[in-house]
């Protein structure tokens, strides 16, 4: 008697070890999502807050901006390197803004704001709602600025092996070997002239100084080479910049950018005039 009660004191057996594990997958497979969801909706509310922080922040300093500038200059002021400054500091939120701040009859219209953990929140008075999680912006903001990051890294590493002055062709083989070109995807077209154009155009870098590469990204067509260095369009600190440039039956074509870095005919020296060369070489900024 006492040997059978020891027995029966034993452990679970093995059919109903079976049932507990079912019940338990069951149960993560109903709860997992759930939370995941609500982990998900919790990021989203964060980074939208954050955005309208910034969107706020922009609207008090372009506020200010009215009473220095015209009306009509006060989106440009707004986008100058000190203002923008002002406006993160002033929003001190753990994400940037991505591109330019746009101003419509004295109120912030649109803004692009990237979170800390790369979730892009657009922030857009022409939509419903204005602040929308936008994911096809994060991969792709999260794809160029790493494709600007590998340009400045194979520079660096190719001046760094001995190569003194190495040429911006050898930086675009670089990335066509470790992996290839970065193709314009199609919320980088968007807005443009390309939008529905079914060429398909690829990103490369372009370095200004060596001793401490920072790059830009111009695309054209074909997915190796320099594409006889011309731009049909340029990504910049957030923002996409378009040819307008056509040829004799209408159609848009790039710009030739090869003197760019050259300043002894009108180049720049330092990356942040890149947006006024664009300017005066005739591109136009589209977001």
């Amino acid at each position: 008697m006492s040997g059978r009660k020891e027995s029966q004191k034993k452990g679970f057996t093995l059919v109903e070890l079976i049932v507990v594990l079912v019940i338990l997958a069951i149960l993560a497979a109903i709860l997992v999502p759930a939370l995941l969801r609500y982990i998900d909706k919790a990021k989203s509310a964060e980074a939208v807050l954050s955005c309208r922080q910034l969107v706020n922040s922009s609207q008090a300093v372009a506020t200010a901006l009215y009473a220095k500038y015209p009306v009509n200059e006060v989106g440009e002021a707004i986008n100058s390197a000190d203002q923008k400054d002002e406006v993160k500091k002033l929003a001190d939120v753990p994400g940037s803004l991505v591109g330019d701040i746009f101003i419509d009859t004295g109120k912030v219209s649109r803004l692009i704001y990237r979170h800390s953990d790369n979730t892009v929140v657009v922030y857009d008075v022409t939509q419903n709602p204005v602040y929308q999680i936008d994911p096809e912006a994060t991969s792709s903001i999260s794809a160029v600025e790493q494709a600007i990051r590998n340009g400045n890294q194979d520079a660096s590493d190719l001046h760094a092996n001995g190569n003194r002055y190495p040429g911006r062709e050898s930086v675009i083989a670089e990335m066509v070997k470790n992996g290839g070109l970065l193709a314009v995807d199609s919320y980088q077209k968007r807005g443009t002239v390309y939008q529905n154009d079914s060429d398909q155009l690829y990103w490369r870098p372009y370095y200004i100084d060596i001793t401490n590469p920072q790059s830009f990204l111009f695309a054209n067509t074909g997915n190796t080479g320099h594409a006889k260095w011309e731009a049909k369009l340029v990504y910049y600190n957030g923002s996409i910049y378009q040819s307008t440039k056509k040829d004799a039956n209408g159609n848009y074509i790039g710009i030739s950018i090869a003197s760019v870095s050259n300043t002894k005919n009108g180049g720049i020296s330092d990356i942040s005039q890149l947006p006024d060369w664009l300017t005066a070489n005739g591109f136009v900024k589209v977001k």
